[in-house]
């Protein structure tokens, strides 16, 4: 079992979270929808902006669906390489085309016959850790999943799930919902890495959802 990821005595500036990238995904509903003229346009102006972003010494958290539709598994590794920040952590999606063979070559290298581990390392600065994590911010627990969940560790206590998938569709994780402490932090939504920072605020201004018998009273 993965241990819970600790960060703590951190600038929350220098945190940051993302997902649904969908580089190299050829359906014109990704790419022009968020204004680009072209596949390849799409995949250089994200990677640009997440450099903008996210410094060298940050962390970036990718929950999910990094590629689509790549040309091939060195074209996604070279894309990742060209990433700045030292310190990035990719989660499985439904779309795991790019990062699934880097991983299994990874487990490969490692001698792990196919058995799955986590996290794994396929570059110098990029680890998965697989479909799901636990973190913990400046004592903020958070659970970081691809899929938006209903009830997660810790979120009758006010804990955080930070997901991606559904490029802004899904109403009760957008910024402006109070129902839960739940956020879609995917591309669609903020166009760019999104700050613990910023991330704090926005949920400061919701409720915390009690759906069954766990309330504050309880573990």
């Amino acid at each position: 079992m993965l241990k819970i990821l600790k960060f703590n005595n951190e600038d929350e500036n220098k945190i940051f979270f993302s997902g649904c990238l969908h580089i190299f995904h050829k359906r014109e509903f990704i790419w022009e929808a968020r204004g680009y003229k072209s596949v390849q346009e799409h995949a250089d102006e994200v990677l640009n902006k997440i450099n903008e972003t996210v410094g060298e010494d940050d962390k970036l958290f990718l929950l999910g669906d990094t590629f689509l539709n790549p040309p091939s598994v060195e074209s996604c590794l070279q894309w990742l390489e060209k990433i700045k920040c030292r310190n990035v952590y990719v989660l499985f999606g439904n779309h795991n085309a790019g990062i699934g063979p880097l991983v299994k070559e990874a487990w490969g290298i490692k001698g792990n016959d196919g058995v799955e581990s986590y996290p794994v390392c396929i570059s110098d600065n990029v680890c998965v850790y697989g479909h799901y994590a636990e973190i913990q911010v400046n004592k903020k627990d958070m659970t970081l999943s691809h899929f938006p969940l209903y009830i997660w560790n810790k979120s009758h206590h006010g804990s955080y799930n930070l997901h991606s998938h559904c490029h802004g569709s899904f109403g009760p994780s957008l910024p402006n919902d109070s129902s839960a402490r739940r956020l879609d932090v995917g591309w669609d939504v903020f166009n760019k890495p999104v700050s613990f920072a910023e991330i704090r605020g926005i949920m400061n201004a919701k409720g915390v959802a009690i759906l069954d018998h766990h309330d504050s009273t309880t573990t």
